[in-house]
């Protein structure tokens, strides 16, 4: 979340200061929210934290990685309730779903206090029950049985319809923060009943089966993620900008360490074969065979093959300015910065693979510029680098108050308890005062 403050800060300082060449209009001009685009490489874990920071920032965002599934939306999740109570309200979750929906806005306590009049039947035989003697209740049964009358003589694109047309829930979200999303996925719903009944297949009962399996074969689109005006930034997984230029680029989470994870009781490679456990008969253990570790450091090394490749298409994303973030522990950001020094530059293949990141690995070809010395200060390097000069900007920030987090470490250690090598010895050599009681 620092790392994520700290990138909504400096969109921020940029826009309407930072200027560009619009190649479009063939003058220069400031920088917009629109120009902007971020860049991930896990979107799936970090995509969301960056999107709610910037939004809190006041920074509207354009998400198109999939990480959230279409029929996993609130809205659309709940028309699906909505098409299942209809076909068979005697499926409670589904029918619970929808009473404490927005279409009908039942609150917890409302839905205990009908369980709590009936416990031993059906949960839609108690609401009925309810429905008697309570006249919010009554109105949601009659608008039901309506519903189920209807859709006998209706496709589901109709039945859809109808509910959107009676509940005036497309007008409703559009009051919502990401309004525009929420209606475009209500309509995508419709359209997707209308490819659906172009099928074979027709009904209600056939169209909810169907969405059934997509779900358990997780099979389903992702959900359409809308500008909420024109001046948004942009947030997309690496992969997903290929081929794709913005003219300011910010690369996230370069201090992420990259983890190749190998598994499998085989292993198989084109070029090497196949490589697995020997099984040591005598010692009923399983050991890597020779062939199966030559696999693994061969998988290892293509995969960090395409982690740089990775890197490459990040790098040639921006059409005017690159701006690169990497969030690391200050021990750790130390290290890095005194391997790439101490091997001037050049690193080995043992040096690219043993600890890898975007950052180390950037770090080896620009530690010699003269534009490193925030690296060195930070590093406590009171040589300053001669290379190149004027090739990036380096700023070293520190987004935690690391002197109390360090200075609380340092008082839990003065405070460890430690014990003398006579100490440990007597407590070993102490003979058990019963040890007649456990002979035999």
């Amino acid at each position: 979340e620092g790392e994520a403050k700290f990138i909504a800060d400096k969109i921020n300082s940029i826009v309407g200061r930072l200027k560009i060449y619009d190649a479009s209009e063939k003058k220069e001009r400031y920088v917009q929210y629109a120009d902007i685009a971020v860049l991930m490489r896990a979107p799936a874990t970090t995509g969301a934290v960056i999107e709610k920071t910037l939004e809190a920032a006041g920074i509207g965002c354009i998400n198109n990685n999939p990480s959230e599934k279409y029929l996993d939306t609130p809205h659309v999740r709940d028309v699906l309730a909505y098409l299942q109570t209809i076909d068979n309200p005697y499926n409670d979750i589904p029918l619970i779903t929808l009473m404490y929906s927005d279409y009908f806005g039942f609150t917890a306590n409302e839905l205990g206090k009908i369980r709590a009049e009936n416990k031993n039947i059906p949960f839609f035989d108690a609401v009925k029950s309810f429905a008697e003697k309570d006249e919010k209740t009554a109105r949601f049964v009659e608008i039901l049985e309506e519903y189920r009358e209807k859709s006998a003589a209706r496709d589901v694109y109709g039945i859809i319809s109808m509910i959107y047309e009676q509940s005036g829930i497309l007008l409703r979200v559009l009051s919502e923060p990401d309004g525009e999303a929420a209606r475009a996925n209500l309509m995508l719903l419709c359209d997707f009943a209308a490819q659906f009944e172009s099928t074979r297949y027709r009904g209600l009962f056939a169209f909810i089966n169907y969405i059934q399996k997509l779900i358990e074969k997780d099979q389903t689109v992702p959900a359409a993620r809308l500008r909420k005006s024109d001046g948004c930034v942009s947030l997309l997984s690496i992969h997903r900008s290929k081929g794709l230029e913005f003219p300011v680029v910010f690369l996230v989470n370069a201090g992420n360490d990259i983890v190749t994870k190998i598994s499998g009781d085989i292993l198989l490679d084109s070029a090497l074969g196949a490589g697995a456990y020997v099984r040591d008969g005598a010692l009923h253990r399983d050991f890597s065979s020779p062939c199966r570790e030559a696999l693994k450091e061969k998988i290892k090394t293509d995969e960090l093959n395409e982690y740089i490749r990775l890197l490459y298409v990040a790098l040639t994303r921006a059409e005017s300015h690159l701006f690169i973030t990497a969030a690391m522990n200050a021990a750790d950001a130390e290290k890095a910065i005194e391997k790439a020094y101490a091997c001037g530059g050049c690193p080995s293949d043992f040096d690219i693979c043993s600890k890898a990141s975007f950052f180390r690995w950037m770090l080896y070809p620009l530690i010699k510029s003269a534009d490193a010395a925030p690296f060195y200060a930070f590093a406590g390097k009171t040589q300053i680098p001669s290379g190149d000069r004027g090739l990036f900007k380096a700023e070293v920030t520190a987004l935690a108050d690391e002197t109390e987090a360090e200075a609380e470490l340092a008082a839990e250690k003065d405070h460890t308890p430690t014990f003398s090598a006579e100490y440990i010895k007597q407590m070993t050599a102490r003979e058990y005062a019963y040890s007649e009681s456990t002979l035999i």
